[in-house]
């Protein structure tokens, strides 16, 4: 995700197996778009949770084994760049990483520095490289997660590092501005921010749970992330999800609560059940009742500009449906969050549950159209396809594969190398067609 000129990366995962050892566990379906060394330099890296699909040591490794390289890329950007272009701007000086509380152990065994983590409670938020002396800690809104990890309630403030420098913009790792919070409150900090050209991060509820081994079942919490940045500027109206954004006013309809100021919102909704479904239940049932933190996450922080919500690992729905959302969940959860644009993910990587794995796209699709909503307002797409999101308005551009100029240009080389190409690519779910982009794997 590039946004305000960083580049924030989720849950990164690029080995072969998700799983502690190479050799066994589940094995890849779709190879990653790319390598670690092909990526611009990372700011951010948010974690939603420990489970291997989502923390991967070598991932993370790679990750830091990059920095040194980021960050002279970073410099020589910056000189030569006039300002002009918003993503070479945002100097570099080493990633921080965001997580839910008691994940910090993790991330050091992977070998990340203490400085350079952040442990956030739900509805807790922070700015990083804001200056710590402008907003206070409190112990509010922290139970709730606490309850659900066995977490010391009074620990989140203590595991944000509060060190009092920052520097012009810059992402300092170890000087952020924490506020522990409920849903309203979070928001209120969230829509006033103390710096508007650093991003603001809120961890929010998702239904789901946490391990890495037989012995720590819950015992670390999940969450999801709303990331916002931009000078605050009146929402605009309650949308309907994929529509484009009302005319200006259109607040003034709405109840007072929901008028909030906001600027450019992303929504990450890490793994998540949408409610949960009978034992017998058909695969396509929508769970009646609502995990409720969607529809506070929707009121506090909607309408969302881009959301990055779940479509995989769904069933057996009766077993799966607690922690893992169906297409059809996903629908309900993109309106909940008031999403104008979504992308499908956790799903296409890795064969984890019973469904076919180039199934979730087709499921998606019907579940739209059924919605009466429009099939441009959540897409899944294929792995490299970049996602364009406008804010406060519905941006339809998006590319399908970025290799697919150079594939034609490759395919007058003769037949061997055609024949070689099909056979290393047998394997990945490829779009019917550029008007349905929704049918290609993420």
């Amino acid at each position: 995700m590039q946004l305000g000129g960083y580049n924030i990366m989720t849950d990164p995962v690029f080995s072969k197996r998700a799983s502690p050892l190479q050799f066994v566990g589940p094995a890849r379906y779709t190879p990653p778009a790319c390598k670690v060394a092909d990526l611009p330099p990372v700011h951010i890296v948010l974690i939603s949770h420990n489970h291997y699909d989502h923390v991967d040591y070598g991932s993370i490794r790679d990750i830091l084994k990059m920095e040194a390289t980021w960050r002279a890329a970073s410099q020589l950007n910056a000189a030569a760049d006039e300002g002009g272009n918003p993503h070479v701007t945002r100097a570099f000086t080493g990633t921080l990483f965001v997580c839910p509380l008691k994940v910090a152990s993790l991330l050091q065994s992977c070998g990340v520095s203490p400085d350079r983590i952040v442990e956030l409670d739900w509805w807790t938020s922070f700015q990083p490289g804001a200056s710590a002396g402008s907003a206070a800690a409190t112990g509010a809104g922290t139970t709730a997660g606490a309850a659900a990890t066995g977490a010391d309630s009074s620990s989140a403030a203590t595991r944000v590092s509060m060190s009092p420098h920052a520097v012009h913009g810059t992402l300092t790792p170890n000087a952020h501005a924490p506020v522990s919070a409920t849903a309203a409150a979070a928001a209120a900090a969230a829509a006033t921010p103390l710096r508007p050209d650093l991003p603001i991060i809120v961890a929010v509820p998702a239904q789901h749970q946490s391990a890495r081994s037989t012995w720590d079942r819950n015992k670390t919490l999940w969450c999801g992330y709303v990331v916002s940045i931009g000078t605050p500027t009146p929402a605009n109206g309650d949308v309907e999800p994929g529509a484009s954004a009302p005319d200006a006013g259109g607040d003034a309809a709405l109840p007072a609560d929901a008028a909030v100021s906001r600027g450019t919102r992303f929504y990450f909704s890490g793994d998540t059940g949408y409610g949960s479904v009978e034992h017998g239940a058909p695969e396509e049932a929508v769970a009646t009742v609502a995990c409720p933190a969607f529809e506070e996450i929707g009121r506090a922080y909607g309408p969302m500009d881009l959301s990055f919500l779940p479509l995989g690992a769904y069933s057996p729905r009766w077993f799966m449906s607690s922690f893992h959302c169906s297409p059809e969940d996903s629908v309900e959860l993109h309106t909940l969050v008031r999403s104008r644009r979504s992308v499908g993910m956790h799903w296409g990587s890795f064969a984890l549950t019973d469904e076919p794995v180039e199934e979730p796209p087709e499921r998606l699709e019907e579940a739209l159209r059924r919605k009466g909503l429009p099939q441009s307002s959540f897409i899944a797409v294929y792995p490299g396809s970049a996602v364009a999101a406008q804010a406060g308005a519905l941006d339809a551009r998006y590319v399908i594969n970025t290799d697919e100029e150079e594939d034609e240009e490759e395919g007058e080389e003769g037949e061997e190398g055609e024949e070689e190409e099909e056979e290393e690519d047998a394997m990945l779910p490829s779009p019917e067609s550029e008007s349905t982009p929704h049918r290609s794997a993420a």
